[in-house]
């Protein structure tokens, strides 16, 4: 799912060169928790639609944005295009979207790429001419594009869109195509008669963080974040979870409120098992405050009041 409405941040316009614009998906639901996360971090307006958040951030600060804990994927957005009456050929209608590529702001895109990754990339100040943009790394670098498009029917299919932006992209900058081993990924956002393009910050999902073993219904971290987050947790507070599976939910919960003392269980082997592996990877770096039971979620070991919270999967159990 890609943004339906435009963004029309600050961040987006040419004027404001210290700023940029992050977009980050969120797991479809709890775009509302990480914009409260975001905007309570970053004292920012959040902007959401199913599946994603949009902020504005100071460039320099732009490092900051992997400490947010509910997103998993993070991309600077260069620009966006409104209002595109698309053409009767599939022909006119890919090169409308080829001709939109001078309308972004690739040296800003850049700048943010280059300080998220710590590529040192050379900008010159030339925006006229954007092949001359970048000088000496040409050959170093790889991209590929990613086409992402809903709405409504177009004449042309996403992997053509994707096709024509990526050969203005060679033409332009030089840069040689690679669909694994790629250094920048360019992310054309097709909406209806609405365009957006940004350049991903990150290799892989943010998501991928704490858990050394897994299952194969593994609770993502940013949605057990999400959920801890849900739940309130202040400081003294004991939070259970009486199904723990891999564990996913006490990690997060321990690290990220650490005076809070978490407690987590299951009835399982391989879970148990799964768990305390999790936890004992976590204690070789400090003393947490957390225990792991073997237990039946139906006969629980504790007395009447004696939990705060209780945050856990009931999916599968």
């Amino acid at each position: 799912m890609v943004a339906s409405e435009p963004f029309r941040f600050p961040g987006l316009l040419p004027e404001n060169a210290n700023l940029c614009t992050i977009e980050a998906t969120v797991t479809t639901g709890l775009e509302a928790v990480a914009a409260e996360e975001c905007s309570k971090k970053f004292e920012t307006n959040v902007m959401r639609t199913r599946g994603r958040i949009g902020f504005d951030i100071e460039i320099d600060k732009v490092k900051e944005v992997l400490e947010l804990k509910c997103i998993d994927n993070v991309s600077v957005l260069i620009g966006e295009v409104e209002n595109i009456k698309f053409k009767e050929t599939k022909e006119e209608c890919l090169q409308q979207i080829q001709d939109t590529f001078t309308l972004f702001d690739w040296r800003k895109g850049l700048l943010v790429w280059s300080k998220m990754t710590d590529f040192d990339i050379a900008l010159s100040e030339n925006v006229e001419d954007l092949s001359k943009m970048i000088s000496g790394e040409k050959e170093e670098l790889s991209f590929r594009v990613t086409c992402t498009r809903v709405g409504q029917k177009h004449k042309f299919q996403s992997p053509d869109a994707g096709k024509v932006m990526g050969a203005i992209v060679n033409d332009t900058f030089g840069w040689k195509v690679d669909l694994t081993a790629f250094n920048i990924e360019v992310l054309l956002n097709i909406c209806g008669n609405y365009i957006y393009i940004g350049l991903s910050l990150v290799k892989e999902s943010l998501h991928k963080r704490n858990l050394h073993y897994f299952g194969r219904a593994t609770l993502r971290p940013t949605i057990s974040h999400c959920m801890l987050r849900l739940a309130c947790i202040e400081s003294g507070d004991v939070v259970c979870d009486p199904v723990c599976g891999s564990g996913s939910i006490v990690v997060e919960g321990i690290l990220n409120w650490p005076n809070a003392f978490h407690l987590g269980g299951d009835i399982h082997d391989v879970a148990y098992n799964r768990t305390k592996q999790n936890i004992d990877a976590l204690k070789s770096q400090k003393c947490l405050p957390v225990n792991i039971f073997h237990w039946d979620a139906t006969r629980l070991p504790m007395l009447d009041n004696s939990i705060d919270a209780i945050v856990t999967d009931l999916v599968i159990n």
